[in-house]
Order: C-alpha cells, then structure tokens, then sequence
C-alpha cells in the first residue's frame, strides 16, 4: 500500500505537466492529446494524478512542451520542495546546488508555499493590497492567479525581501 507522500508527490508531477501545457503551450488537454497521439482522456487523467507516466510517454509529453527530461524534472524538483514534499535539494553532478540558485516558480501557489514560512500570507496581503483569503486560495491550490497577479505577489515579496535586506543595527 502507497503512503500519502507518494500520492502527494504523483499529484505534483501532473500539476507541473499541466502547468507546463497551460503556460509553455498555452493548450487545452485536446490539442495537447494531438499533439502527443493520445486521447484527452489520458491527458486529464495523467495530469489529475489518476494514471501513472511511464517514461516513454514522458518524453513525448516533454518533446511536445519542447522541454528536455532534465528540465521537466528539475520544475518538479522546485515544486516537491516549495511543497515540502521532499526535505533537501542535493547537488548534480556538476556542482549545481539549487539552494544556491534562483528560484524560478511557474505557478504562485509553489511560490507562495516556498515562501510563507519566512513571510506570513498576512504581511504579503499587506503589503500587496491583495486579500488575505485570496491568496490563501492561491497558496491551497483552489484558485489560479494570472499572470500579472503573479507577478505582483513576486514583486512583493522581493520588496518584503529587500526591506528585510536593507535592516541595520
């Protein structure tokens, strides 16, 4: 019997696919099915977590979204660990340590879970103008900012961030 992180982690991978289609294809699942040579059946059921992803037809998904296995599996990576669904980030091969790196968030909800234990949603909202329950939508996953929504929640905290920065004794 699979634990709940398994499921919690398989419901990741198809948020990061669908976000990837919705932003780097800007697709509905039945173009993307065409693309791939599948039904939109089996999109919507890879991407709601209901059927597991082979790797085969992973590349495929990847090669439609003109995104390599490495890049694909890195935005999981940023997503398990801005969802706590993972405890470290280790180092590649190459020296490269995520920690160290920017953080690139394809989705505000990632982004907002990656930050709120350091920034509460309440000084976000502050400081946004956006309301607390919104983005408390956003950081549960009930509702999706746009893009320029986005944006604003990013500049924010950068801003948040920047004060924190500049504070001297």
């Amino acid at each position: 019997m699979r634990n709940k992180l398994y499921y919690k982690r398989r419901k990741c991978v198809g948020d990061v696919l669908k976000l990837q289609r919705k932003w780097a294809l800007r697709c509905k699942q039945r173009e993307m099915a065409q693309i791939v040579a599948a039904r939109q059946e089996f999109i919507s059921r890879i991407e709601s977590s209901q059927k597991r992803l082979d790797v085969v037809d992973l590349i495929d998904y990847c090669d439609a979204l003109n995104l390599s296995l490495v890049e694909f599996a890195e935005n999981v990576e940023r997503r398990l660990w801005a969802e706590r669904l993972i405890t470290r980030r280790k180092k590649t091969t190459d020296g490269y340590c995520p920690e160290n790196h920017e953080h690139k968030f394809t989705d505000v909800q990632s982004l907002l879970n990656a930050y709120t234990p350091y920034v509460s949603l309440a000084a976000i909202s502050r400081a946004s103008g956006i309301s607390q329950s919104l983005l408390s939508q956003y950081a549960n996953g009930k509702k999706s900012a746009s893009l320029p929504q986005m944006q604003r929640i990013l500049d924010t905290i950068h801003d948040i961030g920047n004060k924190l920065i500049s504070a001297t004794i």
